[in-house]
């Protein structure tokens, strides 16, 4: 498929109105200096790279085309893992036949949603805990990744910020203290969640939930008194 798209094309100077000046690269933050090769875009090399070789999969459209994928297994995986990958072909690699390709898609900030459900259902263990991890995965993929049958895959869903809140609550009777520490430290885990979670047998999840913002002012004067003295300076540091 025919690739229409130019980088240089969206940027013609540096952030300080200057070809040839210092700028910070947009896609990985990295401050650096224009050089001949990457001219007139806003990325440093190594990311220009990058782009150049996601741009020769998806057209200007975002449309992909699965014949252009490439054929070299570290080829996909750095297409997998390379922040300017397009959605349309992330889309395309959530169905590698490579479990290492599938889990870098899973765990991808532009993963479409669609590809994310799709991984969440994954045979590899890998695969469904980093859908489980990634907070664009939908909720209801969340809540079924809750459930999975490994412990590596529910820690990542209790450690996830977007994982709805009867998730977590579900996730706070977990038998596994890894699981309910995570979901401790989760600042999305709601203030009764963490109340109960206050008596949890495990001094490390009473810290956790010590160190949460949301833990209600009643739940920390609980903690102020508790046996174990790391548990109640981590109450001191709150103030």
């Amino acid at each position: 498929m025919a690739n229409n798209h130019n980088p240089r094309s969206t940027f013609s100077r540096s952030r300080d109105g200057n070809p040839g000046g210092c700028f910070a690269c947009e896609a990985c933050g990295k401050k650096t200096r224009h050089t001949e090769a990457t001219s007139g875009t806003p990325y440093c090399a190594d990311c220009y790279a990058e782009m150049e070789s996601a741009n020769g999969v998806a057209d200007e459209s975002g449309v992909a085309d699965d014949a252009a994928l490439p054929s070299n297994l570290s080829d996909r995986i750095r297409l997998a893992t390379t922040r300017s990958t397009p959605p349309a072909v992330l889309s395309l690699l959530a169905s590698d036949t490579n479990w290492r390709v599938r889990e870098s898609v899973a765990e991808h900030p532009s993963t479409p949603a669609a590809a994310l459900a799709l991984l969440a259902h994954d045979r590899r263990g890998r695969v469904r805990g980093g859908a489980g991890r990634n907070p664009s995965t939908p909720a209801a993929a969340l809540a079924t990744l809750a459930s999975d049958r490994s412990e590596r895959v529910r820690e990542p869903v209790a450690g996830n910020p977007a994982a709805p809140a009867d998730t977590l609550t579900l996730l706070a009777t977990n038998r596994y203290w890894g699981i309910r520490y995570a979901v401790a430290e989760n600042p999305s885990t709601p203030s009764d969640t963490l109340a109960s979670l206050a008596s949890d047998g495990s001094w490390g999840v009473r810290v956790a939930v010590a160190r949460n913002p949301n833990t209600a002012a009643a739940t920390v004067a609980l903690l102020a008194s508790d046996s174990e003295e790391i548990v109640r300076r981590a109450v001191a540091a709150r103030s």
